[in-house]
C-alpha cells in the first residue's frame, strides 16, 4: 500500500507539471537483460551457469530545460529483472536449473546532454532509487538419471532482497522530431546497484541441502527502450 500511494503521489506530480513551459512529459517501453551478481548455490557451482534473464520494463519520465543543451529528467518506471541458473552443456545424466523475478518501481533522476536539430543525440546519466514492490517466485527443477522421480520446488523469496536500493545509471539514445511538439527515441540504458539488492547472508534448502548466498549481490540491468514524447515548450 505504501508503494502505491509513493508512486501516485509521483505521477500526480509528473501531471501538474506538464502545464509549465520548457517542459516535455513522455512514455517508453522496453525490453532489458538484467543478471544478480555475486550470489551462487555452493552445492551446485559445479555443475551449472549462471546466465542472464530477458524481462520488460515500461515507464514516464519528466524532462525540464536547464540552459542549451542540458537538460534535468526525472521518470518511474515499472521494471523486472531476474536471475537463472542451468546445468553446463558438457553434463550428461543430471542437471538443475532455476529462475526467478522480482519487480520493481524504478524513479531515475538524470541529467540529459543532447546534440543535434530534427535528428538528436543524448546521453542521460544519474543516479536511481528503486523500490521492490513484488514478484520473487522462484521456480527449480533437479534431474539425475539415476534417481527415478525429479525434483520440483518453489519458494517465494522476495523477502530475500532489500526493500529499496541506490543505484547508478548511464544512457545513450537518438531522437527523432516528427513535429513541433512530437519526438520519437530510442535509448540504450545501462544501470547497475552500488547498495546491496538483496540481504548478505545465506539461505539452506532443506529438501536439497543447497546453501544459497548472496553476499554483497548487486543487479546489472542493460534495457533497449523506444519512446514518444510531447514537448510543452523549447526542450532538449
Amino acid at each position: 500500500m505504501k508503494n502505491k500511494i509513493i508512486v501516485a503521489s509521483l505521477l500526480l506530480c509528473l501531471s501538474n507539471l506538464g502545464y509549465s513551459q520548457n517542459l516535455s512529459l513522455g512514455l517508453k517501453i522496453g525490453g532489458n537483460v538484467s543478471k544478480l551478481e555475486h550470489y551462487e548455490i555452493k552445492n551446485l557451482n559445479s555443475f551449472i551457469d549462471y546466465v542472464a534473464v530477458n524481462n520488460f520494463n515500461y515507464g514516464l519520465f519528466i524532462n525540464y530545460c536547464i540552459k542549451n543543451n542540458f537538460s534535468f529528467q526525472s521518470e518511474i518506471n515499472y521494471k523486472s529483472k531476474g536471475f537463472e541458473y542451468n546445468t553446463k552443456q558438457d553434463l550428461v545424466g543430471l542437471g538443475a536449473s532455476g529462475k526467478a523475478n522480482v519487480d520493481y518501481i524504478e524513479i531515475p533522476l538524470l541529467v540529459k546532454y543532447c546534440y543535434g536539430n530534427k535528428f538528436k543525440g543524448f546521453i542521460n546519466t544519474g543516479t536511481s532509487i528503486n523500490l521492490l514492490i513484488g514478484g520473487g517466485e522462484y521456480n527449480y527443477h533437479r534431474y539425475h538419471d539415476a534417481i527415478p522421480a525429479s525434483y520440483d520446488y518453489s519458494r517465494n523469496l522476495k523477502s530475500d532482497f532489500n526493500k529499496m536500493t541506490i543505484g547508478i545509471v548511464g544512457s545513450i539514445g537518438l531522437s527523432y522530431c516528427i513535429s513541433q511538439n512530437i519526438d520519437l527515441l530510442a535509448e540504450f540504458r545501462y544501470s547497475y546497484d552500488l547498495s546491496n539488492s538483496a540481504d548478505n547472508h545465506a539461505y539452506v534448502d532443506s529438501n536439497t541441502q543447497d546453501a544459497w548466498y548472496y553476499n554483497n549481490s548487486r543487479f546489472i540491468d542493460k534495457s533497449v527502450n523506444f519512446g514518444i514524447a510531447y514537448k510543452f515548450g523549447k526542450n532538449n
